[in-house]
């Protein structure tokens, strides 16, 4: 695949490309002043496909672009990646049992995939702060789960939580 250096992540290096006091010296009329504006401007891009390609780590209250791509479903287009989309919800309160909560995701259909669903609940008042999981609704631990209008979250663990924060991140085909 072309889209990503082997054994890489996003990587830009922090050192300096060319000496910087080399180019004060540089005749504007020569090849070697064309060859660093070249490879200046092969930085520049290298840069914004850095920025470009970095995971944004805004959680707002509807859903935006991420910055995560997924794998093309496309075999014809391997490198045809799939832009993630984010959405944070605030739920507030959680108490005990079963809690619904409308997450207002608009025009969701049937080539959505979610790719993460995650949440953390906190008790200001006797300082509890618990992760909220997956896995169904059995005693002692609190979960999560979401379908076309609704997060869905199972509190078993006796505590009543003051605050919740939902992160629902997917792919719309």
């Amino acid at each position: 695949m072309g889209y990503l250096p082997e054994d890489q992540g996003l990587y830009v290096p922090t050192t300096q490309v060319w000496e910087t006091s080399s180019i004060l010296d540089v005749d504007v009329n020569s090849e070697q002043f064309k060859l660093l504006l070249v490879r200046l401007l092969q930085n520049v891009n290298e840069i914004a496909i850095a920025l470009n390609l970095k995971d944004t780590g805004y959680y707002v209250l509807q859903p935006f672009v991420n910055g995560q791509q997924f794998f093309s479903t496309d075999p014809l287009n391997p490198d045809n990646l799939r832009p993630c989309f984010r959405y944070t919800l605030n739920v507030g309160a959680v108490g005990a049992g079963v809690n619904t909560f409308a997450h207002n995701i608009p025009n969701i259909t049937n080539t959505w995939t979610l790719t993460r669903l995650y949440a953390a609940a906190t008790d200001n008042i006797g300082l509890n702060f618990y992760p909220v999981g997956t896995g169904g609704a059995t005693a002692g631990i609190i979960t999560i789960n979401s379908n076309i209008t609704n997060v869905v979250i199972t509190n078993n663990t006796g505590v009543v939580f003051t605050s919740c924060i939902v992160v629902l991140e997917f792919l719309k085909y």
